[in-house]
C-alpha cells in the first residue's frame, strides 16, 4: 500500500458509524460543510479532498487513476480503524469508489449516491467521451475560469442552480481550483476513461439514489438501476438539478437521515 497522499478531515464520535463523503468534479471536501454538520451527533464523519481538488494537489502521478484512488481511499479507512460504513457521494465521487464498492472487501452498510453515472456500456460511446474530455480539459486551460464556469453552469443539468442565492458562493470556491490539477483529474478519471459498472449492479444490496427534478439524464440513470435491481430506492428533488445537496440541503439531510435510519 502506497502512503497515504489524498488530504482528509475525520470528526470521530466514539462507537458512532462513519459516513465517508466524497464531493464532485471541481468540489471539495468542503462542500459538504452544509450536510455534514448536521450530522455530528449521531455519526463520526469522514472527508475526503480527490485528487486534483482541495488540498489533494501536486500529487505523484499514480495518485490520479481510478485504482490508486480507491487505494488511498481504503489506505485512509484503514488507518483510521472504521468499522461502520457508509457512503455519501456526489458525482465524480460515487463514480471514484465504485473501485472499493465491488472489488474490496471493505464491509460497507448504506450507500447514497447523488447524480452518479454507473459508466458507459458501448465502447464506441465511450472513446466519444474521451474525445470530448480532452475538449473540455482544452477549454478550461485556455479560457478564464470565471467565464468556463458561467458556461459550465449554464447547461440544462444544473437546473436553475446559477439563479440561486448561494450561486456566487458556489463560484467563489470554484475560481480556487488549479485548473491544471483539474485536468489531470479529468484525464485519468474522467467518465470515458471509466470502467463500466453496469452488470455489477444486482450485487448492490442498499443503494439510495439522489437525482434533481430538472436533470433528465441522471433521472433515467435512475429508472435503469431500479430496472435491474429493485432493491435500489430512488428519490427524486422537486426543482434541483444536478447538484441536490447544494441546492436544497436540509431536505437533502432530511432525506439520509431517514434513509440511514431505516432498518
Amino acid at each position: 500500500m502506497s502512503m497515504i497522499k489524498l488530504q482528509y478531515y475525520y470528526y470521530y464520535k466514539p462507537t458512532k458509524p462513519c459516513l465517508l463523503f466524497l464531493h464532485g468534479f471541481m468540489g471539495s471536501s468542503s462542500d459538504w460543510n452544509i450536510i455534514y454538520k448536521y450530522l455530528l451527533n449521531d455519526y463520526s464523519i469522514l472527508l475526503i479532498d480527490l485528487p486534483g481538488h482541495g488540498l489533494s494537489i501536486n500529487l505523484p502521478e499514480y495518485c490520479y487513476t481510478f485504482m490508486n484512488i480507491s487505494k488511498q481511499i481504503i489506505g485512509i479507512i484503514n488507518k483510521l480503524n472504521i468499522n461502520i460504513l457508509n457512503i455519501i457521494a456526489y458525482s465524480m465521487g460515487g463514480r471514484l469508489i465504485l473501485d472499493l464498492i465491488f472489488k474490496s472487501d471493505i464491509k460497507i452498510n448504506k450507500i447514497i449516491f447523488e447524480s452518479v453515472s454507473f459508466g458507459i456500456e458501448d465502447n464506441n460511446k465511450r472513446n466519444k467521451r474521451v474525445t470530448q474530455d480532452k475538449l473540455l480539459c482544452d477549454n478550461i486551460l485556455n479560457n478564464d475560469l470565471g467565464m468556463f464556469l458561467n458556461t459550465w453552469y449554464n447547461k440544462s443539468i444544473w437546473g436553475y442552480l446559477n439563479k440561486s442565492l448561494d450561486y456566487d458562493i458556489l463560484l467563489t470556491k470554484r475560481l480556487l481550483n488549479n485548473k491544471k490539477e483539474l485536468c489531470k483529474s479529468l484525464d485519468n478519471t474522467g467518465l470515458g476513461n471509466q470502467k463500466s459498472y453496469w452488470n455489477e449492479i444486482c450485487n448492490l444490496d442498499k443503494l439510495l439514489y439522489i437525482t434533481g427534478e430538472y436533470d433528465i439524464k441522471y433521472n433515467n440513470i435512475a429508472n435503469k438501476l431500479m430496472k435491474l435491481n429493485t432493491k435500489i430506492k430512488h428519490i427524486n428533488v422537486h426543482n434541483t438539478g444536478h447538484n441536490v445537496h447544494f441546492e436544497e440541503p436540509e431536505k437533502y439531510v432530511k432525506i439520509i437521515k431517514q434513509y440511514l435510519n431505516e432498518n
